[in-house]
């Protein structure tokens, strides 16, 4: 429904039928009457007052760009929108204002100008660098002033030599959006991290509402691929522990790269995003296994390999673990094993040679003597190198000994095993055991050790009488008669049993012949008489 209103100017000002105030030539003050008329001859007004006032200086201020920024510089790719602002001598902002603003910049390679409606300007970020805006009123060239448009890198990184397999950790100076990415890289959206993956341009964006930076990188391919530590043969791999997982770390390295590292900026990485993100990755390299010498084995029977990437050292490296279901008999091997890696890409490779400490083993896992044998031989496999290093500790010296071993050939070592005299002296139930250790293979093995004593007259005779008390001899005697006690109890029912019955039946047996014998002269006796 259309109210009419009316608009009545006093003062030194004018104002048309739409409400466009515009002053006079002079300072001063002026009203604006506004009355509008609405049905049932209902009327409102109200009052403007309007101030004219002289301009004292124009500053060019940047309108929100609804984006927080974590710096006072303006991310490269980003657009702001300047206006001009007028103010009196008391810093108060005019509403309104005859000048006419112009803008001049100082480097055009690093900034994009644009006129827009409403006196206002956009100034886009095109480059790194300091721009001076130069800005002042048309119609009062008293009115001038400069402003300093720092353009910086939105998505910032270390300035290096990046190359195939590195890992790349972008930030933006903006909060929140997402990356965005083209060419040869594989991009996680919100952390912003990335794995490049071959030669090529590469373009990362970073987006926020309407604003976006971006960053173009070309990679090289490697120049190197290289272990850390050259193992020396006196760092030695065995087989020893099927848990083990050894870590041979190395670096893909590109020309001029001094850094030992392929994570790129990797203090402004998320370090959990970053390991759930390179888990998920493939490497560029394949890790390999090989003896130094010619065999009917591979490394493969005792070892496995894979390639991976340490996220908190920055490192790829080749993980070996020991093979839980391997089958050949590692004891006999005798050679180094060759470890190398190379890139898929360019073929560059690097190998490590590693002395091989195979896992001993036990020919006998417990031992067995007796007063008859005395004497039993404990044979251990393995590579001579290893065997010379292996000791043995009784766990009773004083019943156990270990005479010096001999080889009974160069991969089999036999140590004697001997009881000593005292051994009569053992006590029920005591155990014995020894425990063999190989420093070399990092191994430690309890092997139990069984005395069972078979004793004649003779050997009763010369057994020494150890003291002991009246308890443990009641006891003892308590323990070797139990079973004579019970015959001679049973013995002791049965007898009486016997007794006692034999009497009922022959006292029954008298009083039956008796009463056979009364019965019998008593027919017999008539027939005598008659």
């Amino acid at each position: 429904m259309y109210v009419p209103v009316e608009f009545k100017a006093l003062g030194n000002i004018t104002v048309d039928n739409t409400g466009l105030v515009r002053a006079g030539s002079s300072i001063g003050y002026g009203t604006v009457l506004i009355t509008s008329i609405e049905g049932s001859d209902i009327i409102q007004k109200t009052t403007v007052f309007v101030e004219i006032l002289p301009v004292a200086y124009m500053m060019l201020k940047p309108k929100p760009l609804g984006v927080e920024i974590q710096s006072s510089n303006v991310p490269t790719g980003y657009v702001l929108t300047f206006e001009p602002h007028y103010y009196d001598s008391l810093g108060r902002k005019f509403d309104s204002s005859a000048g006419k603003a112009a803008l001049r910049l100082s480097r055009f390679d690093l900034t994009d100008m644009k006129t827009l409606q409403n006196e206002q300007f956009s100034i886009k970020s095109i480059q790194e660098g300091q721009t001076i805006v130069f800005y002042h009123d048309l119609e009062n060239p008293n009115f001038a002033n400069y402003l300093n448009f720092y353009s910086a890198d939105g998505l910032q990184i270390e300035k290096d030599t990046l190359t195939i397999g590195d890992f790349i950790c972008f930030s933006s100076m903006a909060k929140d959006g997402i990356f965005k990415s083209s060419g040869p890289v594989v991009l996680e959206p919100k952390s912003g991290i990335a794995l490049i993956l071959g030669e090529g341009i590469i373009e990362i964006a970073h987006e926020v509402g309407k604003q976006t930076t971006r960053k173009r990188i070309i990679p090289e391919q490697p120049v190197e691929v290289k272990f850390l530590a050259k193992t020396s043969k006196s760092q030695s791999l065995t087989n020893s522990d099927p848990s083990a997982v050894l870590s041979y770390p190395l670096v893909i390295k590109g020309r001029n790269v001094s850094r030992n590292s392929n994570i790129i900026d990797i203090n402004s990485c998320d370090r959990k995003a970053l390991s759930e993100f390179a888990v998920s990755q493939r490497t560029s390299f394949d890790c390999y296994l090989s003896f130094a010498d010619s065999i009917e084995f591979t490394a493969y029977d005792f070892f496995k390999v894979k390639s991976s990437f340490d996220t908190d050292t920055g490192h790829y490296s080749c993980v070996i673990e020991v093979q839980s279901t391997a089958v050949v008999p590692s004891n006999i091997v005798d050679t180094d094993i060759i470890l190398s890696a190379t890139e898929r890409q360019s073929q560059l490779s690097d190998t490590i040679r590693l002395s091989f400490k195979p896992a001993i083993q036990l020919q006998n896992s417990e031992l067995h003597f007796s007063n008859l044998q005395t004497e039993v031989p404990l044979v251990i496999t393995g590579v001579k190198d290893v065997l010379d290093s292996i000791q043995i500790r009784s766990s009773d010296p004083s019943l156990l000994s270990i005479d010096q071993p001999e080889y009974r050939h160069v991969s089999a070592i036999v140590f004697p095993v001997k009881l000593r005299p005292d051994y009569w002296t053992l006590e029920d139930g005591a155990k014995l055991s020894l425990i063999v250790t190989s420093p070399k293979t990092v191994q430690s093995i309890h092997v139990p050790v069984h005395v069972r004593l078979q004793l004649t007259e003779r050997d009763r005779c010369t057994i020494p009488v150890r003291e002991k008390s009246w308890f443990s001899v009641l006891l003892s005697f308590l323990e070797d008669y139990q079973q004579w006690f019970v015959t001679v109890l049973t013995a002791i029912i049965t007898t009486t049993i016997v007794i006692f019955g034999s009497r009922w039946f022959w006292n029954a047996g008298i009083v039956k012949l008796q009463i056979m014998a009364m019965s019998f002269w008593q027919k017999v006796l008539p027939l005598v008489v008659v």
